[in-house]
């Protein structure tokens, strides 16, 4: 309920209207990353239905310049070192994936008033789920990737996104642009583990899986599950048809361990080619 009278109306997470100091570029970049990391938590404010925020979120996502091999082509803070592994998750990114996804989730009118929305994507669902008895450091399994998870994503018409004179906010406006939402089932069995000596008791998790709905099967899933530097819990897979991987994703678990809130991130190619596709995507619990 505290969190709810805090935060309702959305007031509270956007800088402008509360008049937070800009003038120094370090804080006010840590503040948008905690304000951001704040509103994915919390879910959808009255702000995040304009068409203007919802116009900014699928630009943010759909443009390639944000994806790369510093970040690994998901949601993190740039590293300076290639293959050195993911430091700190990028919580603007996260924000903007969260907003998109949540677009297709929810169904108001555009002239809705509301000050709270409950939804999976929100922070009632953020709370750490384990089993009464279970020791998660003495677990292996201890993300709970074990089990049946539902992937839904997002993606456009990419011949789109390739058009003479590069990336732009127009070319997601208008009657010829159309954003796709997909859902499918996923099972997941984890492996192998491997024990990582920054995060005791969070070793990293290694999981097959195959997609059951609707390709009965025939699309498998692997990856791992492990820690980053900021100890968040980042799930990294591919995907594809018949043994040959296709698709690779970058995702976080937003809230607490095991939380049905569950893995938001994003997609594109295991070739990470300029010209790639590229998506957003939620897995729930």
């Amino acid at each position: 309920l505290w969190v709810a009278a805090v935060t309702r109306g959305g007031v509270f997470l956007d800088s402008g209207k509360i008049g937070l100091p800009s003038d120094d570029s370090e804080p006010a970049e840590e503040e948008a990353h905690l304000r951001a990391r704040l509103h994915t938590i919390i879910g959808l404010t009255p702000a995040d239905y304009k068409p203007a925020s919802r116009l900014a979120a699928r630009a943010y996502v759909y443009n390639m310049r944000h994806y790369n091999w510093s970040n690994e082509f998901g949601p993190f803070l740039p590293t300076s070192t290639e293959g050195s592994g993911i430091g700190r998750v990028n919580w603007v990114h996260m924000r903007h994936i969260h907003h998109s996804i949540t677009m297709h989730m929810l169904e108001l009118a555009d002239d809705a008033a509301f000050e709270v929305v409950i939804y999976p994507l929100s922070f009632p669902y953020t709370q750490i789920i384990i089993p009464e008895g279970i020791d998660l450091d003495q677990e292996e399994d201890w993300a709970g990737v074990n089990g049946v998870w539902t992937v839904s994503f997002c993606f456009v018409d990419h011949s789109l996104l390739l058009q003479t004179g590069g990336f732009r906010e127009s070319l997601l406006t208008g009657p010829a642009f159309q954003e796709m939402f997909r859902s499918m089932k996923l099972t997941l069995q984890v492996t192998s583990v491997k024990e990582d000596p920054n995060h005791p008791g969070r070793p990293r998790i290694y999981f097959l899986g195959a997609i059951a709905e609707p390709s009965n099967g025939s699309s498998t899933v692997n990856g791992y599950v492990c820690m980053t530097d900021d100890n968040q819990i980042r799930w990294h897979f591919v995907s594809g048809e018949q043994g040959q991987a296709i698709w690779s994703s970058e995702g976080v678990q937003v809230g607490g361990i095991r939380s049905s809130y569950g893995v938001l991130g994003s997609w594109t190619t295991i070739f990470h080619d300029e010209d790639d596709p590229v998506g957003e995507l939620v897995e729930p619990r």
